[in-house]
């Protein structure tokens, strides 16, 4: 009984065993992969060594479409792929794969592949073959694997695939489809705008301790870093800028030392490129920014990295390349900022535990000076982050807060530490000090030499003074001694010191220039008067008819008469004879030879009435024109000054009338500098004094003086011209003569008065001033 039992559970042991086998075998399935049972899907998982690739078939479906065929001899894992712009060609990294290609690759004619390169690009620790399909013209593709054989569908081959995110999941219930992978195409690159930076080169330098990535750019642009942890990647964010097409590439450099595996670059929209270091772990990373480039370090040590999700078995599907998305970054400590970029001779600087002496070497190259590090006492770490800031103050700042100090000789700074740097400073001093006293023991011991120096064009006392700076002054029997007869200068002192003096009293002792000052003064005086009178009176007798007896006379005959004179009678009527009569209204016209209109006219012989209207006017113009010349040096005044004298009196302590005389003149002042350009600047004072109305007191007479004044600085070319005017003075009169109360009676009133105008004078000063600078050529 027990015996059947044990045969019945062996029996149902072995049918479960056998049922659970193929499911222990399947790996699992990596989300977003196809499954092994889907058909025409390669199971990896039980790859136990190296796959051969043996052939590649290229089949042209169009002059923009082809298919790639790689054949092997048993499945191929999923590959990683990108492209290149610039020449269009896609490369295809083929893992676990070893290279077995034994013929040429053969092409057929009118499609876009022009040619397709193999070769074994790694072989440890997983082998890897590279394929490099180069194309006519930049095309769209993506990836298959059917049957074991990756497939290359390019161009119109690979259909319109529209773009999937890439932490997208299928919907629940729904198979995965099998993977495909679309490269994202390059934007478009245009040339940069106007004023847009530009990303113009990715360089990638292995040094002893760290990898260095350098992005040359042209113009302003600001940068933005972020850490990916898992594939490891640093991220370069390049804001306002544009790549340039030579620039636009990866970079495969994991055969090189360093920690870095590839840089990829792109142009993002919006003006944005993005430069991607794909690392072999994670590593600490140092940025710092010049006008010319943005240098990012990456210290060869690994850093404890973050824990990470299992990778998958080998032969598992890797991921795309995407370089449109990348996962979410893990920020470094602070939240980083766009960065203006720095103008020249300054930087920015972003490091953290950085070693002192890199920092050195970046303010050294960003300087253009030479930097010696001293030693074993200059080291350690240093984190900063500082932001548009010039390198000698960034050199400052970090050597005070690491205890360290700097000497510059002859274009090259020494850094050491304080103590070491003081000592140095200390030795130089001391040594600087024995060579001046070595210096002047032996001036001390010089003989002294006497010489004589002739001073030409200035005076030998106003240069003493700065000879007596260059005397020695180690030495207390030296001296420096004016002759004022001959003007010159005695020296006592050593051949050096003499040699010294004679040099200044060269380029001192020069001719001052001079300066020809031409002036006009035109005087011009405009005069006005007008007068207009009348001159009337007349005769009469009174008789009884047929009496001789005279009577009264009021008047007597007389003729036209003379303007301001009487009325001379004639013995116009029968009477005996009369004298003159003065005239009854004598107001004739003012001037010399008035226009005068007389009548007489009677009544019988009763009585004479005569009148005579006379008008006169004048107006006249007066130019007085002087054009004196004086020259004069420079810095110096001239005066040129003309004028006449004014009498008056004065009474002296004995009551006895003087008569003295006061200056009414025209006097011009000029104080020329010639400037650096041969220019003239001219200080001018213009005075004008003149006499007025005479006045008339007890014992004598005076006139008082009138002063008009001008003065002015002004900037004047070589023989230019400039004017002064307003020196004006206007006199204005008018009067009126008449008979008393008659003059009131309306329209009769006008033949009792007289009325002038003026004389009215206006006299206005000009004065036209022309330096002209003399040259020595002119003087001699």
């Amino acid at each position: 009984m027990m015996s059947r039992i044990g045969r019945v559970a062996s029996l149902v042991l072995f049918v479960l065993a056998w049922a659970v086998e193929p499911a222990m075998g399947q790996p699992p399935v990596a989300p977003g992969r196809p499954r092994a049972d889907e058909p025409g899907v390669a199971v990896p998982g039980k790859v136990s060594g190296p796959v051969k690739v043996t052939e590649v078939e290229v089949e042209p479906l169009g002059p923009t479409s082809a298919t790639l065929v790689v054949a092997s001899e048993g499945p191929l894992a999923y590959p990683e792929s990108f492209s290149l712009p610039d020449p269009p060609r896609v490369v295809i990294d083929i893992p676990n794969a070893v290279h077995a290609i034994r013929t040429p690759i053969q092409l057929a004619k009118g499609g876009p592949v022009v040619q397709v390169r193999s070769s074994q690009y790694r072989e440890q620790p997983v082998g890897i073959v590279r394929l490099v399909v180069d194309l006519s013209t930049p095309l769209p593709y993506r990836l298959e694997v059917v049957g074991g054989r990756v497939k290359v569908l390019i161009g119109e081959a690979a259909g319109q695939v529209e773009e999937i995110p890439a932490l997208a999941k299928a919907p629940a219930g729904e198979a995965p489809r099998p993977t495909q992978i679309l490269e994202e195409q390059p934007e478009e690159v245009k040339p940069p705008a106007p004023g847009e930076g530009q990303v113009a080169k990715i360089d990638f330098q292995p040094l002893k301790d760290r990898s260095r990535v350098v992005i040359s750019t042209r113009g302003k642009v600001s940068y933005k870093v972020s850490e990916i942890a898992d594939p490891p990647r640093v991220v370069v964010d390049i804001s306002g800028a544009s790549i340039a097409p030579e620039a636009r590439r990866s970079l495969d450099v994991r055969q090189l030392p360093g920690v870095v595996n590839r840089i990829r670059s792109a142009q993002r929209p919006k003006g944005m490129v993005r430069v991607v270091a794909e690392l072999k772990q994670r590593s600490s990373y140092q940025v710092a920014q010049t006008p010319e480039a943005i240098t990012l370090d990456l210290q060869g040590q690994e850093v404890a990295a973050l824990e990470a999700p299992p990778k998958p078995a080998l032969g598992a599907p890797s991921e795309a390349l995407e370089m449109a998305e990348i996962p979410a970054p893990i920020p470094p400590p602070g939240p980083p900022a766009a960065i203006a970029p720095p103008g020249p001779g300054r930087l920015s600087l972003d490091f953290k535990d950085a070693d002192i002496g890199n920092i050195l070497r970046i303010l050294s190259e960003v300087g253009g000076v030479n930097i010696v590090a001293a030693g074993e006492e200059v080291k350690g770490k240093v984190t900063l982050r500082l932001i548009n800031v010039d390198w000698k103050q960034a050199l400052e700042v970090i050597l005070k807060v690491n205890k360290l100090d700097s000497t510059e000789r002859d274009n090259i700074i020494l850094v050491a530490s304080e103590a070491t740097i003081q000592r140095e400073r200390a030795a130089k001093e001391e040594a600087e000090l024995r060579a001046r006293r070595k210096v002047v023991e032996q001036v001390q011991l010089e003989p002294l030499v006497s010489k004589i120096l002739p001073v030409n064009y200035s005076k030998a006392e106003d240069l003493q003074k700065h000879l007596d700076r260059l005397k020695t002054p180690a030495r207390t029997d030296v001296s420096i001694v004016v002759d004022s007869r001959t003007n010159s200068l005695i020296i006592n002192d050593v051949p050096a010191a003499i040699e010294r003096m004679e040099s200044l009293l060269k380029d001192l002792d020069k001719p001052t220039p001079q300066v020809l000052i031409e002036a006009r003064l035109v005087e011009a005086t405009r005069t006005f008067s007008q007068s207009l009178g009348i001159t009337w009176g007349g005769a009469s007798r009174a008789a009884r008819l047929g009496s001789t007896t005279t009577g009264t006379i009021f008047g007597t005959g007389f003729e036209t008469p003379v303007p301001g004179g009487p009325i001379n009678a004639t013995p116009l009527l029968p009477i005996s004879n009369t004298g003159p009569v003065p005239l009854f209204v004598n107001f004739p016209a003012v001037g010399t030879a008035p226009a005068a209109l007389g009548f007489v006219f009677g009544q019988g012989n009763r009585f004479v009435l005569g009148a005579q209207l006379s008008a006169a006017e004048n107006e006249g113009t007066v130019k007085t024109l002087s054009a004196p010349k004086v020259a004069t040096l420079d810095n110096q005044e001239a005066e040129i000054k003309q004028g006449t004298q004014v009498p008056f009196t004065t009474i002296d302590a004995s009551g006895r009338t003087v008569v003295s005389f006061i200056d009414a003149f025209i006097r011009l002042k000029v104080t020329p500098h010639i400037t650096a350009d041969r220019r003239v600047s001219m200080r001018v004072e213009a005075e004008r004094s003149f006499p007025g109305a005479r006045i008339e007191f007890v014992g004598g007479f005076a006139f008082p003086i009138n002063t008009r004044k001008a003065t002015t600085n002004v900037l004047v070319t070589n023989g230019g011209t400039i004017v002064i005017a307003g020196l004006l003075q206007t006199t204005e009169s008018e009067a009126e003569d008449r008979v008393p109360f008659l003059w009131r009676v309306p329209v009769l009133g006008y033949l009792f008065k007289r009325h002038s105008i003026g004389p009215n004078e206006r006299v206005e000063l000009l004065i036209f001033i022309t330096p002209t600078i003399l040259e020595e050529t002119k003087l001699l």
